[in-house]
């Protein structure tokens, strides 16, 4: 056993040196921890960001999930997975919401008629292609591609999976559209994103095969036939859509690993997508042993072209959950936080999120459907207010006893509220474009990030700050 110290050995200069060291020591600690509960140490990527990397108003200590999600109350249950199932069911048969029930959707349709309804679409407006503006007659192709879809009177509904990330639009075209010749990442035909096996109901394919017209949950719209498969039958697709075991992705987004045998290498698995755990005793998927992987099932294609369970294997340390997450207030702020600085892309294209999609893959990591769109989210049957007309005192107390976590909304945008410091109102958005105050006046910047920004020190291009626009605050429950 060694000796305790003798500090009568020690020459006078090496305990100087040795005093000098300790007391160093206590001021490196000291400093590395919170003096109080209401002061936060900065994380090791925060050390040294310069100030143009954060907005007015937000401290470098408020970027992190840490600095609001540690309060009292802010880890307890709010739904249950039967309240939670309860309310996507009652979303989904609320008219309002424009969801659809996907089971109980009819099994068959009028193809004649679906296909005159779609290749009868209007113009989209004033569009650019590589910086030119569209004639009236470049649509006539997408028009005639419809038109020559194979249809019949009575025509059976099909029911399938998105095998690859991808996007709903409007019509369907592989171009990208955009509605401002000086900006190249905004598609207006993008309706929304529709995630790895996402379920869908199919319809009519165009002439060429290279798009087929479905419903998902949220939305309608063409996507690329390519990225989905369609099962043998729809009692096989309702089997394969709810597992007893689950695998849910819980972090921005996981990439499934290169494989040269397998069929799903580096496939987006965005932050909410659900694939179900293997049940069978696996050990080699993809010629590599499963230790230290979950095995799920992937929406492959099988050799005659339809559905098919194919084994894949995610990492245990990929940000996933065994499961839904439990819905506590920390946790929705904890997942909004993952995705800070991560890319806008309208409609989910550009493998990103928009807003309300930004919102909602949160929420599909608790088991909730949300609506497509601000509008829609704002007739759930969730507790709602709305502030429009309320005096600036009435306002501010709604915002005040707003819970964290709850969606805040203005006409065309939404935000994951987070909190208030100092007389300043916080979220948690994916927001394309604000206005920032300049020494030439207002200038309207496309941020196109997930920011933490306060309400009261962010402005709208047309001056007005988003605490002055605020109009809904959406709680669920």
């Amino acid at each position: 056993m060694q000796a305790a110290i003798n500090y009568k050995r020690f020459p006078e200069n090496n305990m100087k040196r040795f005093l000098s060291l300790l007391i160093c020591a206590v001021i490196i600690i000291t400093s590395a921890f919170p003096a109080s509960a209401s002061t936060y140490p900065m994380g090791p990527a925060q050390k040294g960001v310069p100030d143009n990397v954060r907005m007015a108003g937000v401290t470098l200590p408020m970027m992190q999930a840490s600095y609001w999600d540690s309060y009292p109350g802010s880890d307890v249950t709010l739904m249950t997975l039967a309240e939670i199932r309860a309310e996507n069911d009652a979303n989904i048969h609320n008219s309002a919401c424009c969801m659809n029930d996907l089971s109980a959707l009819p099994e068959t349709f009028d193809g004649i008629k679906m296909r005159a309804n779609l290749a009868n679409f209007e113009d989209q407006g004033k569009l650019y292609l590589n910086g030119e503006l569209l004639p009236a007659s470049f649509y006539d192709r997408y028009r005639a591609n419809i038109a020559g879809a194979r249809a019949a009177e009575v025509m059976n509904t099909g029911y399938g999976f998105c095998t690859n990330r991808s996007s709903l639009k409007s019509i369907p075209n592989p171009e990208w559209l955009a509605d401002d010749p000086t900006d190249p990442e905004w598609d207006n035909t993008v309706l929304a994103p529709v995630l790895v096996n996402e379920p869908l109901a199919a319809y009519l394919s165009t002439a060429d095969g290279a798009f087929t017209y479905v419903k998902t949950e949220c939305c309608e719209g063409w996507m690329p036939t390519a990225d989905l498969v369609l099962c043998h039958s729809k009692a096989e697709w309702e089997e394969a859509r709810d597992p007893e075991q689950f695998l849910v992705v819980t972090g921005p987004e996981v990439i499934t690993e290169e494989s040269y045998v397998g069929a799903h290498s580096q496939r987006i698995l965005e932050m909410g997508v659900k694939l179900a755990l293997s049940d069978e005793p696996v050990q080699t998927v993809d010629n590599r042993w499963d230790w230290c992987n979950y095995v799920v099932y992937f929406p492959g294609r099988g050799a005659d072209g339809l559905f098919e369970k194919q084994k894949m294997l995610i990492p245990f340390g990929a940000d996933v959950s065994v499961g839904y997450l439990r819905y506590t207030q920390k946790n929705v702020i904890d997942l909004a936080f993952k995705c800070v600085g991560k890319r806008y892309g309208w409609g989910g294209s550009m493998n990103a999120q928009d807003c309300s999609s930004f919102a909602r893959e949160i929420y599909l990591c608790f088991g909730f459907i949300l609506p497509r769109n601000t509008t829609w989210q704002g007739r759930m049957k969730a507790t709602v207010i709305d502030l429009t007309g309320m005096n600036a005192k009435n306002k501010e107390a709604a915002l005040d006893r707003a819970a964290p976590g709850s969606i805040l909304q203005f006409p065309g945008h939404e935000m994951i509220y987070i909190g208030h410091k100092d007389g300043r109102h916080y979220t948690v958005n994916d927001v394309s474009s604000l206005a920032e105050d300049t020494a030439d006046g207002l200038k309207k910047r496309r941020v196109r990030s997930v920011v933490v920004n306060s309400l009261e020190d962010t402005k709208r291009p047309n001056g007005k700050t988003w605490y002055n626009e605020l109009t809904t605050i959406i709680t669920l429950p």
